[in-house]
């Protein structure tokens, strides 16, 4: 949960918008922002062809819409390579007991077994407190 800092300054009719925006866990996700802009690209086209006349400012509007667009495509883009390289945390102990037969497999002595296993568990990212952290050696 986000922690709305701003919350304090805000009209109330923008808060819940704000809220839910930020609570939102697919936030990093643009998709809707890309089909919102593609949409008023395509009507103030629809808009300027019908009227048959392109003025600067239409054109400088078409191509900030443009340019935004081309921003968004790479935020998505750029987005989904991250999350590509990511382990989510549900599939940590499906990795952990794979890793634990692999060893299992290789290593025969079962005190050594033991001893990789306690430095597995004491890894920070799978300690259960803050405190577990040190797996330097021994």
């Amino acid at each position: 949960m986000a922690k709305h800092r701003y919350k304090n300054y805000m009209p109330e009719d923008l808060l819940e918008a704000y809220t839910r925006s930020a609570d939102d866990p697919e936030k990093l996700d643009m998709s809707d922002e890309l089909g919102l802009l593609r949409s008023v690209l395509s009507k103030k086209l629809e808009q300027s062809f019908q009227d048959e006349e392109l003025d600067d400012k239409t054109i400088r509007s078409i191509t900030t819409l443009v340019d935004k667009i081309a921003k968004i495509q790479t935020a998505i883009s750029d987005h989904e390579t991250k999350m590509n390289h990511y382990i989510h945390v549900r599939s940590m102990p499906i990795l952990i007991e794979a890793i634990g037969r692999i060893i299992k497999q290789v290593v025969q002595d079962e005190h050594m077994v033991e001893v990789i296993s306690d430095r597995i568990k004491r890894l920070p990212v799978l300690a259960k407190s803050p405190e577990v952290i040190d797996v330097g050696e021994e």
